[in-house]
């Protein structure tokens, strides 16, 4: 996989795996001085669906929190990590295009037994490729100005 140098920060071709590794580390926080928008879980099934067919869906954009910090702080995309993390805890499914069956990444205890992934659909998601750009010196102002642009 290649790395993309731009002026200010770097494009890493990443995997959903590498994200949740990331995440699991705690390695990844959140900004609590940006405006955040929920999606409704109709948006957050067709991001999965969308994820998983391959279908572009931009990218995680993320800032160090400091030259000394291995930690990255979200820019924009928390909607996007939100609903992986979601998926992978069995909370929303991924519904299928042809057969529009609900296919979870795992039993939740208590819920209702469901259809849930095999091994190898699993691995083949967990593989989907996820682009993480990180901007390596960033003042919180201009996070938040990069912020406003994605989003306006």
């Amino acid at each position: 996989m290649s790395i993309e140098q731009t002026p200010r920060g770097v494009l890493h071709p990443k995997n959903v795996d590498y994200l949740m590794a990331l995440l699991d580390s705690q390695s990844i926080g959140v900004d609590k001085g940006l405006p955040r928008k929920v999606w409704p879980v109709r948006l957050r099934k067709l991001y999965i669906q969308s994820l998983n067919d391959n279908y572009p869906i931009g990218s995680i954009v993320l800032r160090k929190e400091s030259s000394e910090s291995n930690r990255m702080i979200i820019i924009d995309s928390g909607q996007r990590i939100g609903t992986i993390k979601l998926f992978l805890s069995g909370q929303i499914p991924y519904i299928s295009c042809s057969s529009k069956k609900a296919i979870y990444f795992k039993q939740v205890p208590g819920a209702p037994s469901r259809e849930v992934a095999d091994r190898e659909w699993k691995t083949r998601f967990l593989n989907q490729r996820l682009d993480i750009f990180i901007y390596n010196e960033m003042s919180d102002d201009e996070a938040r100005r990069v912020y406003q642009l994605m989003n306006c």
